[in-house]
This record gives C-alpha cells, sequence and structure tokens, in this order.
C-alpha cells in the first residue's frame, strides 16, 4: 500500500509536468489548492469530505512543496480516526515532503498523529515506535512542550494498555521535568503529567508517592481535573485502608461534579457506595449504588453500567437480598457480554465464512474429482490452445503497452521542451527590451541631453543689448531647455535607473520609493535580508521591474496608503513579498486582465522559474508572494 502511495505521488508529479501549463496556470492552481485546504480544515468532522478535498488540494500544488506536505497531511488527519493505513500512507507521503523542506517541527507533528491514533487503534508497538521518533523531531526544533505532550502520552499508554507502570513513572517523569525545566505555562498540561505518574505509582502500589503527586494537582482550581483529583486520592487513600478519609474525598469530588458529566457522577456514587459498605454504613451504601446505577444508565457507559451492576449484586449478596442480587447479576452478565458481543461476533462471523468457503471447496473438489478422468484428454488439448492464445495475447499486450509508454514518455519530453523553449523565448524578449532600454537611456542621457546642455550654455552665455523683449524671450528659451533637459533625463531614468546599473538593487529601491513617500499620499516601507553582495544582472533587472509594475498597480487601484515590501536571500532562492492596506479585488480579475502589467510580471517571473501566489478579497487588501530561483 505504500508503494500505491509512492506511485500516486509520481502520477502527480507526471501529470503536472505533462500538462505543459505556466507559471501564470501553476499561480491560479496554488490559489485554489489552497481554498481546497481551508476547507477541507473546516470539514474534518466529516473524514470523506476532508480527504477528498484535501486529495484536490494535493493534485493541484502543482511543484508547490509546502502546499503538498500540507495536503498530504490534512488526508492523513483526516483518515486517522477511520482508516489508519490510508493515513499512514499519506502521512509517509507528509514527511517526505516536509523532509524536503527540512521542517522537523511538522515531521514530528505528523508521526505523533500516527502515533496516538496507533495507540487508541491498540497498536502498541506501532504507537510507541511513531511516538519516540517524534520526540527526535521535535527535540530538533526546539518544541520541549511537544516533547513532554509525547512523554505524557508515552505515560498513559504503558499505563492503561501495557500495564507497565515501571516504564509509564519513567516517561512520566521526563515529561514533567522537561516541563518544570522550561516554566511552561500550560496548566492542563502539568495536571496531566503530575495525574499520569500518580496513578502509575497508585496501579504499582507505591501509594505514598501517588498521594504526594495526586496532592500537587490539589491546586488547579478548574472543576473536571479537580473533582478527578479528589476522586484519584479518594482511590489511593481507600486502596491503603484509610476509608474515612477515603469517603471525605470522594465527597469533595461529589460536591464539584454535582452538575457534571453523568460519567464522572456514576464513577463516584459507585466509589461512594463501595467504600460505606466497607465502613459499614449500609444504608449508605444501598444509596449510592441506587444513585451510581441512574447515573450509569443514563450516561450508557457499558463500562460505569458493568461496575455499578456488579457492585450491586455483591451488595445484595452479602445481605442476603438473594431475588435482587441474581437481577442484578444477570443484569452485568448482559452487560459484560455485551462489551465482548462485537469481538465475538466478528470472530464467529469469520469462522462460518471460512466453514462455509471450506464446505464450498469441497463440494467443489469432490465434482471435479467425478468429473476429472472423463475429461482430462479435452481439458488437455483446451489447455494447449488456450495456453497458446494466452501468450500470443500477453506477447500483444506487452507491445502495446511498451508503445504506449514510449508515446508516453515522447509526449512529457515534448511537453518539457517546450516549456524550456517558451521560458528562453521569454528571457530573449524580455534581455533584448532591457537592452533597448538600456541603449535607448544611454542615446538620451549622452546624445540628447548633452546637446541640449550645450545649448543652453551657449543662450546663456550669448551678450545681447538690454533691451527687455529680447531678456525675457532668452530667459523663457533657456527655461525650456532646462525642463527638455530634466524631462530628458527622467526618461531615461525610467527606461534604465543609473542607480540600479550602478549601485545595485537597493539603491535603486531605495531611490524609487524616496520619490513616492516625497508625496505623503503613500508611504512604502522597504526590508532586505541576505542581499549583502549584489545579484546577477538580469535578476536585478528583472526583480526591479516586477516590483515596480506591481508598486504601480497599487498606487493606481488600491487606494492604500501603505506598502511594505519585503526582500529575502536564502541560498539560490530569492523570496518577495509586497502588501498593502488597500481595497483589495477578486482574485479572477489577473486572469481577465487584458492590460500588459500582470502579463509582464508573470513573464518575468517566468524567466526564472519562479512562482508566485496572491492573496487578496474585496475590503481585505493585497498580499503577494514570488519566489525566484538565482543561477
Amino acid at each position: 500500500m505504500r508503494l500505491a502511495a509512492s506511485l500516486l505521488l509520481i502520477f502527480f508529479i507526471n501529470a503536472s509536468r505533462a500538462s505543459g501549463f505556466d507559471v501564470i496556470q501553476s499561480g491560479a492552481d496554488t490559489v485554489k489548492a489552497r481554498l481546497h485546504l481551508e476547507e477541507a480544515k473546516k470539514n474534518f468532522a466529516k473524514p470523506s469530505l476532508a480527504d477528498s478535498l484535501g486529495l484536490l488540494a494535493f493534485q493541484q500544488a502543482g511543484n508547490n512543496i509546502p502546499l503538498r506536505a500540507e495536503s498530504a497531511y490534512v488526508i492523513c488527519f483526516a483518515n486517522a480516526p477511520g482508516d489508519f493505513e490510508r493515513a499512514q500512507q499519506w502521512g509517509d507521503t507528509a514527511i517526505y515532503n516536509y523532509k524536503q523542506l527540512q521542517n522537523n517541527l511538522w515531521i514530528g507533528y505528523t508521526l505523533r498523529t500516527l502515533g496516538v491514533q496507533a495507540k487508541k487503534t491498540n497498536k502498541h508497538d506501532l504507537s510507541i515506535r511513531y511516538l519516540q521518533e517524534s520526540i527526535g523531531y521535535f527535540e530538533k526544533s526546539k518544541d520541549t512542550v511537544m516533547m513532554a505532550q509525547n512523554y505524557v502520552t508515552l505515560s498513559l499508554l504503558y499505563h492503561n494498555n501495557l500495564m507497565e507502570y515501571k516504564k509509564g513513572l519513567e516517561y512520566g517523569l521526563k515529561g514533567l521535568r522537561l516541563l518544570e525545566s522550561q516554566h511552561t505555562s500550560q496548566p492542563v498540561l502539568y495536571w496531566r503529567a503530575i495525574n499520569t505518574i500518580a496513578i502509575n505509582y497508585d496501579d504499582a502500589g507505591d501509594w505514598d508517592n501517588a498521594l504526594r503527586f495526586h496532592e500537587r494537582n490539589l491546586s488547579f482550581e478548574d472543576p473536571y481535573y479537580k473533582s478527578s483529583t479528589l476522586n484519584n486520592i479518594g482511590n489511593t487513600l481507600k486502596k491503603k485502608g484509610e476509608l474515612k478519609r477515603a469517603a471525605e474525598f470522594f465527597q469533595q469530588s461529589l460536591a464539584i461534579t454535582a452538575s457534571g458529566e453523568t460519567y464522572d457522577l456514576a464513577t463516584v456514587y459507585c466509589n461512594l457506595s463501595q467504600v460505606n459498605y466497607d465502613l459499614g454504613n449500609i444504608k449508605m451504601a444501598y444509596f449510592y449504588n441506587d444513585s451510581s446505577l441512574h447515573y450509569a444508565i443514563k450516561s450508557n457507559d457499558s463500562e460505569k453500567l458493568r461496575d455499578s451492576y456488579e457492585f450491586a449484586y455483591k451488595l445484595h449478596q452479602r445481605e442476603g437480598n438473594y431475588r435482587k442480587a441474581f437481577e442484578y447479576l444477570n443484569a452485568y452478565t448482559v452487560i459484560k457480554d455485551s462489551v465482548l458481543n462485537k469481538d465475538k461476533a466478528q470472530i464467529i462471523y469469520e469462522l462460518e465464512s471460512r466453514f462455509q468457503s471450506e464446505q464450498k471447496e469441497r463440494k467443489i473438489a469432490q465434482l471435479q474429482n467425478e468429473t476429472l478422468i472423463k475429461d482430462l484428454e479435452i481439458q488437455q488439448s483446451r489447455f494447449i490452445i488456450w495456453g497458446v492464445v494466452g501468450a500470443v495475447g500477453l506477447l500483444v499486450l506487452v507491445i502495446f503497452w511498451y508503445y504506449k509508454r514510449q508515446q508516453y514518455k515522447q509526449n512529457v519530453e515534448r511537453a518539457q521542451e517546450r516549456e524550456e523553449l517558451q521560458r528562453q523565448r521569454f528571457s530573449a524578449v524580455i534581455e533584448a527590451e532591457e537592452t533597448e532600454r538600456s541603449r535607448v537611456a544611454k542615446d538620451l542621457h549622452d546624445g540628447l541631453g548633452q546637446l541640449l546642455s550645450t545649448a543652453k550654455l551657449g543662450l546663456t552665455a550669448v551678450s545681447l543689448p538690454q533691451h527687455d523683449a529680447q531678456t525675457h524671450l532668452l530667459a523663457n528659451s533657456i527655461n525650456a531647455l532646462d525642463q527638455a533637459t530634466q524631462e530628458v533625463r527622467s526618461i531615461s531614468h525610467n527606461l534604465m535607473p543609473a542607480t540600479l546599473t550602478e549601485l545595485g538593487l537597493k539603491s535603486a529601491l531605495d531611490d524609487m520609493f524616496h520619490k513616492i513617500n516625497d508625496s505623503k499620499l503613500m508611504n512604502i516601507k522597504l526590508r532586505m535580508d541576505g542581499l549583502d553582495t549584489r545579484l546577477p544582472g538580469t535578476v536585478e533587472v528583472a526583480v526591479y521591474r516586477v516590483i515596480q509594475e506591481v508598486i504601480n498597480n497599487m498606487i493606481k487601484h488600491s487606494k492604500a496608503d501603505l506598502i511594505q515590501v519585503n526582500l529575502l536571500r536564502t541560498g539560490n532562492s530569492l523570496r518577495l513579498s509586497i502588501a498593502d492596506n488597500g481595497v483589495g479585488f477578486e482574485k479572477e480579475m489577473i486572469t481577465r486582465s487584458k492590460g500588459l502589467g500582470w502579463k509582464n510580471i508573470f513573464s518575468r517571473i517566468a524567466m526564472l522559474n519562479g512562482n508566485i501566489e496572491v492573496e487578496t478579497q474585496p475590503g481585505a487588501g493585497t498580499n503577494i508572494n514570488i519566489q525566484f530561483a538565482i543561477a
């Protein structure tokens, strides 16, 4: 089954490559994948729906490893309660992708999910392996709280399922020490760690230490946990033979539980019934037993019903009420049997199925033996004929399969070649455009700009008689030359900013944002990390143009007064995020847009093998995340 999951993953990857989608389509699919993921998380109560939505998200994630990992985890989590084998397959897929991201924390979460569910399905060895492996990854990610939770879960597993109290104590104490070393402010987790230590001591017969740890939990004021602690102390005191004190703690627990769950009330009343009987308070024992039966029936919990009926039977038998004792014994037997009925029914069903299958097989074998001798010669000839036909058919199938496989490989290779050719064309067009921009900017600056400056110098140097009209005309001419020179410089800067080519991306962006911020209508903030050295020229130009285009779009349409631009370099990866506090828009407008702005953005991202995610909706601003690959 794990092989099937791996083949499914390979199929999704090949399908995404063979589709020939460009960056724009991949971006749109990424948005859909995110929407399906969010919807899946809202529907964990409907596992089949969450599973289907998670699978859609995985298919649409394409080569986006974080989305693939998250989708696989969602499928794993949705299936964990009902289909553990499928949960395992997708858990393995999630772990594989998280390992590519070196995300130790979420590898730990995935392993813990599988470990907890394996515990619930009594796969104890598997649960222990998953939980211990999970602790290793939580340790790598320095998440001591999750490490402690795993230790507490292991402690409960050894106590409740394996009844190995020494091992349970070992893990419980490890969890508590971790919490105390980090001063974690999670009182419920503290309570669980201390409680699991106490119950392990209790069942190991070390009642003094059990009481010592239970009493530490008395300071926890939450009614549910306080009632449980008081009841647990009563149980330990009862085992020690301190019956009066045990009764007092049971009464305190009852006072808190009085408005609680029927299950908890049945538990406390059953304990009070037993301890009062041991104290010789027979009337009170009957009274509490009646209450225990009442709430056990109301809770419809088989464990509580079994315990209450069992003690009712023993109570009435000891007091000589044999008719009542017989009634309760019957009720206890029915409940006890019903707990086992499911397992028994399954075993009986399997045995019956096997028996019937064996009976049918015997009859068929008998009939075959009776006719075997008569039909042997005919069957031999038929076997030969069908063997030849089958061999020929198999050969044809093998040839057909090989042909289709080669055809599929050729289609995939052609699709990949088309994608690469398209990317190269994008790159060539954009490089040619930037070269032409640079040439025109240089010609304007060095040619026309220089001529205008020379003309201004000449006019300024002209010596004319002091005539008001001529002086005014000359001043106007010089002013017009100033404006023309400034306009040429502005056009030259927009075509190819000298700051970008000479000083680099940061200086060019600072210059651009400074001019916009001077208007006082818009405030653009820039944060850059990991860019101490300059990027390749083509990358700097492409990133600058993308930022320029996005900022222009936001200025025109967003009605924002604040834009945050973050640029982070990690190894050969460059991450860009641009967010505004504007009015937002419908994402479908991107694909419907007929303008050149978004097309230019997507083309430049494609040139650098990048991808883009746009998060926006009306009234909620816009957040654009882009990732580039640096050659």
